[in-house]
Formats: structure tokens, sequence, C-alpha cells
């Protein structure tokens, strides 16, 4: 199912389209739940794309359509949109919670070609707190396509967020990438720019010379320290607009909590209610985290053998083998999750 319509005008500015939308309804997709998705362009003839059909898998979701333009297409700049519907299959994975949206072009001998894409997030509840830190490849993740040459650097200081991403270019020389942006529930969105031509390490200062939109960068938190991103690189215009993109999934890279099984040792403040629980976690023979004091015992659940830290998931019990919290959004400093009676559940690391 597809359908035609036409709106306000639209403006092409550089390679990018102005008012260019790609969105689902709802916002947040629910596995076995029907959801539609929609898309807005402008093409530069009258003969827009239309036949579009929706694909959905673990992998991605694409909207595709067919471009019918042909030599007596009337040269005239023509807005449209499709809309089809569809629904993520019931077995989706259970720690897979974004996945990437595309709107792909299909020409008559030609391949298919990108002309937008953006982040879906899977699941009713937004994520909220997220960690500063440094964040590389997410070995078990359901994106692990870059390795540890690969970073973003995250300050998050109240609503507002800035990265610094780090890559290698072609020539294999470093590069990195500044931008800032707003987070709302769990999703940050931001323009990525390359600054060139500014101070040396032991020079005196200079203000870069040069400043360069080089990609729109997307994340979806899906804990206080794992996120997935997705960066997208808009090049031509018109009928030749493509859209480059790679989805990522980052964890936290810890650097000061010791061997796998300390990270999450220290002393801990477990917020249940009114209630505060005051936790000292050591490791023990099993490798478990363990309050020898008050009985309390943290044992955290991995996806694999040799998982990055944090943890997926942690159940907090206490000296009758009673579970006090189950934990499923776990950073390094600070997790949340609920208490057998459905209560919130927050622990914030004191040390």
């Amino acid at each position: 199912m597809y359908r035609t319509t036409f709106f306000g005008s639209l403006c092409l500015l550089a390679s990018h389209v102005c008012g260019q939308e790609l969105s689902t309804v709802p916002l947040r997709l629910t596995p076995g739940a029907p959801f539609e998705v929609f898309v807005q362009d402008t093409w530069p003839n009258s003969c827009v794309p239309r036949s579009a059909t929706l694909s959905v898998s673990k992998a991605e979701i694409v909207l595709q359509a067919t471009d019918v333009s042909a030599a007596d297409c009337k040269a005239i700049s023509t807005p449209y949109e499709l809309a089809v519907k569809a629904r993520l299959p019931v077995d989706w994975p259970s720690d897979q919670d974004a996945v990437p949206l595309l709107f792909t072009l299909r020409r008559a001998g030609s391949g298919d070609s990108n002309r937008a894409a953006k982040l879906v997030a899977i699941g009713g509840t937004p994520r909220r707190a997220a960690e500063s830190g440094i964040y590389w490849n997410d070995s078990i993740g359901a994106y692990p396509n870059s390795g540890p040459g690969v970073g973003i650097t995250l300050d998050v200081q109240g609503e507002r967020a800035s990265v610094m991403a780090f890559y290698y270019d072609l020539g294999g020389n470093p590069v990195w990438y500044f931008g800032n942006g707003e987070i709302v529930a769990d999703e940050l969105k931001l323009d990525l720019h390359l600054l060139r031509g500014g101070q040396t390490l032991l020079g005196d200062y200079r203000a870069p010379t040069d400043t360069l939109s080089a990609a729109e960068l997307l994340i979806k938190f899906s804990s206080p320290s794992r996120f997935t991103a997705l960066v997208s690189v808009p090049q031509g215009e018109g009928r030749a607009l493509q859209v480059l993109s790679q989805t990522q999934s980052m964890v936290r890279f810890s650097i000061g909590y010791g061997p796998d099984n300390l990270r999450l040792g220290g002393a801990w403040a477990v917020l249940i209610g009114a209630d505060t629980i005051r936790l000292e976690l050591v490791s023990n023979e099993a490798g478990d985290l363990v309050d020898l004091r008050r009985g309390y015992a943290l044992k955290c659940r991995r996806a694999q053998v040799g998982a990055e830290p944090p943890p997926r998931n942690c159940e907090l019990s206490d000296s009758r083998d009673r579970v006090v919290a189950d934990f499923d959004q776990i950073g390094l400093e600070r997790m949340r999750g609920l208490s057998p009676a459905g209560a919130t559940v927050v622990a914030v690391r004191l040390d």
C-alpha cells in the first residue's frame, strides 16, 4: 500500500534537502505491533518516485520506491509523500533496541541508492541518563561494525551533550569532528563539523581557518553507557542525492575501574523509594560482587564470554537470597531498574 500526495514547497541548500522527512508512527516501535513509515521529499521533475514497498529485517527497515523519470517529465521541482504499513517480527531480539530506517530509490539500469536514513527506537520505555565518557565499538552489540580506531567522546551537561568523534580518513590519517545538541528522551541529534587549520600542539593559538559540516550524527541511548549511532553523509542534490550511512553499536570504555569482575565494585548507594542501602562491593571467588558485611550480592549476566563492560543485566539480592532489584540500565557510575514490586530502583556510585 502506498500513497502519493503533495505538500508545501521545499528548498535545496548545498547538498541537503530542506524539509526532507523520514519517520514512523508510532515513534517507538513494539515487536509484533503494526507501524507506518512516512517519507516526504522533493523530486527535480514531475515524475515523482512511486510503487513504494517496505521490507523489515533484524538488520534494517527499508522503504523502497521506484524512480519513474522519463524524457517527457516536466522539469518542475515536485514535492511528494509516501506511506507504507508493516510490523516488527514478534521474536525481535530483546537486546536490540534501535534499528536503522532507510529510504531507498530503485532506478532502471542502475543500483539502489539511499536517499534518507534515521534510527528508530524499539520498546516502549525511553532510556534516560547518559554517562559522560569515551565510547568505542561494542563487540556484542547489534551493529559491531567498527574497530577500536573509531570512537566517540561524550560530555553530558544537563539536557545537552557535546560530542567529539574520531575516525581515520582514506589515507589512514586520524581526523576528529565536533558537534553538540540536546538530549530528548533517549535521542541525541547533531551535526558533526570538521575543523582544520587551527593551533598546533606546541604553537601559538590560532582559530581554525576552515569549518566543514561533514555529517549528521543520531544517537539512541539504550542504557547509561550503551548506545546505537547512525552517521549520515548526504552527497549530491536533486535526483542525484544519495545518503551514505553507517550504524554502529557503542559502549563506554572503562579505564579506571579495574578488571572485568571489579568494574562495578566499590561503594554504591541504592535508592529504593525512601530507603537507602549502602553497599561496599568486592569480588568473590565465583566472580560475583558481594558486600561481606551486609550480605548483599550483585550477580551480573553477560551476553557472552569476553563481553565489553558494563554488563546488560544485574540482579541484587540480600543475605536471604531474596531479589532486591533487577537492573537493566547499567552504567559504570549509575544503574537503574525495578524492585520485585515494580518500584524504581536507582544505584549511584559513591567513589
